[in-house]
């Protein structure tokens, strides 16, 4: 239960980030001509989860030794003074670090590679976000970052034909692989505080391993406002009883293009003439192509929050509409259903 609560800990955590000037306290130990410059204090994106920090130890041989006290992905830093190079234990090299603030006033050091100055929380929001190494549009290197992936950025202030450009800091954690400084477009990211708070609780929720705990952050996400992830959110939700992956990827299999929901969508479907007994409404685990498994019926009428729709129109039995994938609450069962037997109803 203490790693939910961490976990919740972490989701509020995301919000507006202020730039803060003010001069440093001068240190006794620094020599009184280079008291009188004053150091310019910065905020930054943690862009790692569970990032280590790391305190220096006293002595004739100073070195950095770990903290204890790991951020949270997502979390406003502040830096509060002058980096420092020492060797660190727990890396095994020399090592540079920000001494900073973090958002619970823990003063400690922060790896100065994953420091970016003036940076905010973003993520990925499309499917194409390609990494450049410079921000120039000729810089491409190819690979790609996945949507819903949360990093550090910060504004780039030159364009290059028209395309402006954010530099970034990011790490994969699926592959646990480090990806330096390096640039995206700025239309490939968004920056919106509910676009990146739903991100960070589906990111949180999928690597919680309590059923209870991650059907409970995951309540918190579906109740976001309009977001760029309110579809994965409430396909994961799902995923206790599997019924959308399944129908999703049977879909695939089967080669019936459609596209998920981006924005809030229920369809009521109506039962009365549909193809069941008593007019009862069918569900199938893909959408109509010979192949959909039957699910069940719908033999009420029923709003239902809708995930996905076919790009297309399909004839089934004396109907011509697309299909629609539906979440269904028991009784009513997850699959799709055809167009022909519901209506969409828009919040």
């Amino acid at each position: 239960m203490t790693k939910y609560l961490n976990s919740l800990k972490l989701v509020t955590k995301i919000g507006a980030i202020l730039l803060v000037t003010v001069a440093c306290e001068p240190n006794d130990e620094v020599p009184a001509e280079e008291s009188e410059t004053e150091f310019v204090q910065v905020t930054a994106i943690n862009p790692v989860h569970q990032i280590a920090t790391y305190v220096a130890t006293e002595g004739t041989d100073p070195s950095f030794v770990s903290a204890g006290t790991p951020i949270d992905l997502g979390e406003t830093i502040k830096q509060i003074g002058e980096p420092l190079s020492l060797p660190n234990e727990v890396v095994g090299d020399i090592d540079e670090s920000v001494p900073i603030e973090t958002e619970d006033g823990d003063q400690v050091y922060f790896r100065r590679r994953w420091f970016l100055p003036d940076s905010v929380a973003a993520v990925v929001v499309a499917e194409d976000a390609v990494l450049y190494t410079r921000p120039e549009a000729v810089a491409a290197t190819g690979v790609q970052i996945q949507r819903g992936e949360i990093l550090a950025a910060a504004p780039v202030e030159r364009e290059d034909v028209g395309v402006s450009f954010v530099e970034i800091l990011y790490f994969d954690h699926d592959n646990r692989r480090a990806v330096d400084s390096r640039y995206l477009r700025s239309d490939v990211i968004s920056t919106e505080e509910h676009d990146v708070r739903a991100a960070t609780l589906l990111f949180v929720a999928t690597r919680t391993e309590d059923p209870t705990a991650r059907r409970e952050i995951l309540s918190i996400a579906v109740e976001l406002p309009n977001n760029e992830f309110s579809v994965p959110i409430r396909v994961e939700a799902a995923q206790f009883d599997s019924a959308v992956v399944t129908a999703l990827t049977i879909a695939r299999q089967v080669g019936v293009p459609f596209h998920t929901v981006t924005t809030e969508l229920y369809a009521t479907v109506t039962p009365g003439s549909g193809p069941g007994p008593l007019g009862q409404v069918d569900v199938l685990q893909a959408p109509y192509s010979g192949k959909g498994e039957f699910v069940g019926y719908i033999a009420t009428v029923t709003t239902m929050p809708v995930i996905a729709v076919t790009e297309q129109s399909y004839q089934y039995l004396e109907h011509d509409a697309p299909w629609y994938l539906v979440l269904g609450e028991p009784p009513d069962p997850t699959g799709w259903v055809h167009g022909g037997y519901l209506e969409e109803v828009r919040p």
